[in-house]
C-alpha cells in the first residue's frame, strides 16, 4: 500500500516543483520579444549620457537573452526612455579632506510601449547609482555603474508585471 502511494505522490510532486521551478522565470508574452531601442532622450546637462544609457539597454537585453533587439518596422515592443536626472556628488574624502571619490545619481523614465496596443505595457521611473575614485577610475566609469542598476531594475520590473 506504502509503496502504490509513493508511486502516485513522488511523480505528482515532481510535476509541481517542476511548474514551481519553471514559473520562477516570469511570464513575459512571446508576441512582445521583439524589441527596438531608439536613442534615450537627455533631458540633463550630461553631455553624451543618452548614448551610454541607450548602449547599456542593448547589450543588457542581448546579454539577458529573453528579447530580441530588431529594427523598427519589426518590433513588437519599444523602449522609450529620458534620462531625467544627474546628479554627481562628493563621496571619499582622504586624511587632508580632500575628495578622492564621486557618488553619480542618475534617474530616468522609462515606457516598455507595447506597439500593436497602442499602450504603454510598463511605465516606471528608475534610478542608479555608482561610486567611482577620481585615481583609479573616469566619471564615465561612475555613471556606467548607476545606468547599469537603472537597466536591470527595469528590465526585471518589465518581467515580473505578468506576475
Amino acid at each position: 500500500m506504502m509503496k502504490k502511494l509513493l508511486q502516485i505522490l513522488i511523480p505528482m510532486v515532481m510535476l509541481f516543483l517542476w511548474g514551481c521551478i519553471y514559473s520562477f522565470s516570469g511570464y513575459f508574452p512571446s508576441n512582445l520579444r521583439k524589441v527596438s531601442v531608439p536613442v534615450f532622450q537627455n533631458k540633463t546637462i550630461q553631455y553624451g549620457i543618452e548614448d551610454i544609457v541607450t548602449r547599456s539597454f542593448i547589450d543588457a537585453i542581448r546579454e539577458d537573452g529573453r528579447l530580441t533587439i530588431t529594427d523598427p518596422q519589426h518590433a513588437a515592443l519599444r523602449v522609450d526612455g529620458e534620462i531625467t536626472g544627474y546628479r554627481k556628488e562628493p563621496f571619499v574624502y582622504d586624511e587632508s579632506g580632500n575628495v578622492t571619490g564621486y557618488k553619480i545619481t542618475i534617474s530616468a523614465h522609462i515606457v516598455f510601449f507595447d506597439i500593436s496596443a497602442d499602450s504603454a505595457y510598463l511605465d516606471g521611473r528608475f534610478s542608479g547609482w555608482g561610486t567611482y575614485d577620481i585615481g583609479n577610475e573616469t566619471e564615465e566609469d561612475g555613471i556606467r555603474k548607476a545606468v547599469a542598476q537603472i537597466v536591470q531594475n527595469s528590465l526585471k520590473a518589465l518581467f515580473l508585471k505578468g506576475f
